[in-house]
């Protein structure tokens, strides 16, 4: 949902809750890997002339990673900025300069995860634990847009 809070001021959020499970299985085996359970995400924007700012969440909770959950995939809350100038010239808006900071708190978080089974040289016997990607820590970028 987008709220108008002012002429300038605009809030938005969208909240989402899950029982993922799988049908005609037993219970203990039910959960549907890395299915999310509790998402969110939101944002305030502010728009004042040629300038555009903003802060957004991200948030995805902890969630089974197996069938029976043994295994946890971890969930993550992330904070992201944006600040834009787009001027009016002539008429027309030809380019927008913007920066992005992503991951503001530079959280330590998983991205992609994965049960995995393994087995090292010295193991005698495989292993299942999580495999993951780790995910973007704090990063700034810039973009220049031109429309023509």
């Amino acid at each position: 949902m987008r709220w108008q809070l002012d002429d300038w001021l605009y809030l938005d959020g969208d909240v989402n809750f899950t029982r993922p499970r799988a049908l005609d299985v037993e219970a203990k085996r039910s959960y549907i890997p890395l299915a999310p359970v509790r998402t969110a995400i939101g944002g305030l924007q502010a728009e004042k002339g040629a300038w555009k700012a903003g802060l957004r969440a991200r948030y995805v909770g902890d969630r089974a990673a197996n069938e029976e959950y043994s295994l946890t995939a971890a969930g993550f809350f992330l904070l992201d900025a944006m600040l834009a100038w787009k001027p009016l010239l002539k008429g027309k808006n030809p380019f927008e300069i913007a920066f992005f900071a992503q991951n503001l708190a530079d959280k330590r978080w998983k991205e992609a995860q994965f049960e995995t089974e393994t087995r090292l040289r010295d193991e005698a016997k495989p292993v299942s634990e999580i495999h993951f990607t780790p995910g973007t820590p704090f990063f700034l970028k810039g973009a220049v847009t031109l429309s023509f």
